[in-house]
């Protein structure tokens, strides 16, 4: 039996898609699914039933947040790096 908080919004694979109205964003109901799921009977997401790649949000969004806190890490001292060069006169720009 499906849980009722199971659904598409809930689930890790999903991606809400917004609108840029007003100088911010806003979610419009509408989405789609990381793992390409596909439902013949209902096309558009978020579907009122999950699939078999239902997995808990939450289960992966620490993930995501580390990734993305160590790809920002990554980039900072890059741009540190290429400010060295560019104030040590190795770039002529």
């Amino acid at each position: 039996m499906e849980d009722k908080n199971e659904t598409c919004e809930k689930c890790a694979f999903f991606s809400q898609h917004f609108s840029y109205t007003g100088n911010c964003y806003h979610t419009v109901n509408c989405g789609h699914c990381l793992k390409r799921v596909k439902n013949k009977d209902n096309r558009g997401f978020p579907n009122s039933s999950v699939c078999e790649q239902w997995k808990p949000k939450d289960e992966v969004i620490v993930k995501r947040k580390q990734s993305i806190a160590e790809a920002l890490l990554t980039m900072s001292e890059r741009i540190d790096e290429i400010l060295s060069m560019i104030n040590n006169g190795y770039l002529d720009i």
